[in-house]
């Protein structure tokens, strides 16, 4: 399956642009099934950082004026 879905990028790309081998570029994900899942909880602890960091910085702030 992945070698059709390699072969037809490489009929639409039709050397429009330069790209890497496609055996290195259209790979199966490392995770599997669980590549939605993980992406999303990964974004959501990125945000939930930023957010603390946000909070820490607004109340550094505050408590100088």
């Amino acid at each position: 399956m992945i070698e059709k879905v390699r072969m037809a990028f490489k009929s639409l790309m039709k050397d429009y642009v330069k790209m890497p081998a496609l055996d290195d570029y259209i790979v199966i994900p490392a995770l599997q099934d669980n590549a939605g899942i993980t992406g999303c909880l990964t974004l959501v602890k990125k945000q939930s950082l930023q957010v603390k960091e946000q909070l820490s910085a607004t109340k550094k702030v505050s408590l100088k004026v």
